[in-house]
């Protein structure tokens, strides 16, 4: 093989082993209308209720108003700054469109290997990626969203990552993280 034999090979060598950083997309924020069953954040003084049997880990921004909560069985509320609950009359939001509770939709929705639910930090702007790119592989970072709480569905089989950023801090072993999650 000559040199530039070699050096092609070198050349698609450290293409095949570069490394990704993939970013997870979805959150478990209180203020998120998607996690919501009308697709919106509930409105003043309006029932809210989470999945009784589901572990749930809310991030809560802001202050809000609530006829009636019906909380989980194993959970938490993150609290920001100023943020929190308080008691108000039901439906006194005249701009809601519905008095049907507000429903915190199922957190254990969000899977691992749903390609739709990462992002490349890394992938140019406008330029598209194949589905089985998207989901991290062993020699990927993962990066969850710092400021933001999250769940994720593993699912059979323990996904193995180079490295994962959660709430700002980078770990080289997920294990501690995730009981039976490897990298």
């Amino acid at each position: 093989m000559g040199a530039l034999g070699r050096a092609l090979l070198a050349l698609q060598l450290c293409v095949l082993t570069r490394a990704a950083q993939k970013l997870w997309v979805p959150n478990t924020d209180f203020e998120s209308g998607d996690n919501w069953s009308q697709n919106r954040t509930p409105c003043a003084g309006a029932v809210v209720l989470f999945p009784a049997k589901k572990m749930v880990s809310v991030l809560v921004r802001s202050s809000h108003g609530v006829s009636d909560m019906l909380l989980p069985l194993d959970g938490e509320f993150v609290l920001a700054s100023g943020a929190g609950f308080f008691a108000q009359d039901t439906q006194s939001d005249s701009g809601c469109p519905s008095d049907a509770p507000a429903a915190f939709r199922d957190p254990d929705r969000f899977s691992w290997f749903d390609p739709r639910l990462w992002r490349s930090a890394d992938a140019a702007h406008g330029l598209f990626s194949v589905d089985a790119e998207r989901v991290p592989c062993r020699h990927d970072a993962v990066v969850f969203p710092p400021d933001g709480a999250f769940r994720v569905r593993l699912g059979p089989g323990a996904p193995s990552v180079r490295s994962v950023s959660a709430l700002g801090q980078v770990s080289g072993g997920v294990e501690i993280l995730v009981p039976g999650f490897q990298v």
